[in-house]
């Protein structure tokens, strides 16, 4: 599909309502690291030139705070205008012509070719550059061909903070795919499934 999901799984310490910023600003790192300019704004949307490739959500419930985003590396956008069904007021109300001149990809901003693999090389490098000690990484193999097994043993090996897993459900499918990142002492577990 050429996405990467994410999901943050923290304490919500001192964090009294939704704050989008504070776990996109990994993703913004890790693409500035790659030469390309992203931003966070809207309510909960990153951009690149103005144009969405990654929306998030986020739920803030009895002192834990669970955020989850996609990011569009390379999807095909033809088949992601097709998905996105536009009420018609309201792109009479925005003057906006086309959900496709909305949205983009990662990969059409790089200055040089960068595969999905190194991307979330990159990624991870950028949150286990954050200082908190009780920092966790869950990578989610789902048994896709891609290298997502060896980059977690890769990480693994260097960083104590990084778990590996090989998750599947009774129906064969993965959890996710994808990283996760939660603070230790509490048997958080990601329960959505895609089938």
């Amino acid at each position: 599909m050429g996405n990467l999901n994410f999901t943050f799984i923290a304490d919500a310490g001192s964090m009294e309502s939704i704050n989008f910023k504070l776990f996109c600003q990994p993703v913004v790192a890790a693409l500035a690291a790659l030469g390309v300019q992203a931003e966070v704004n809207g309510r909960n949307d990153m951009t690149i030139n103005g144009q969405k490739f990654s929306g998030n959500s986020q739920y803030l419930k009895e002192g834990r705070v669970m955020h989850h985003g996609t990011i569009m590396f390379d999807s095909d956008l033809d088949r992601v205008a097709q998905a996105l069904h536009v009420d018609q007021e309201k792109i009479a109300a925005k003057g906006v012509v086309s959900v496709r001149s909305r949205v983009t990809t990662v990969r059409q901003h790089m200055p040089h070719p960068v595969e999905l693999e190194e991307f979330r090389r990159v990624l991870l490098d950028s949150i286990l550059a954050q200082t908190h000690p009780k920092l966790e990484i869950i990578v989610v193999d789902d048994g896709s061909a891609d290298s997502t097994r060896q980059v977690m043993e890769s990480f693994a090996a260097r960083d104590g903070r990084v778990d590996g897993r090989a998750d599947r459900g009774a129906d064969g499918y993965a959890a996710e795919k994808g990283a996760a990142v939660h603070h230790r002492g509490r048997p958080d577990r990601r329960s959505d499934r895609h089938g």
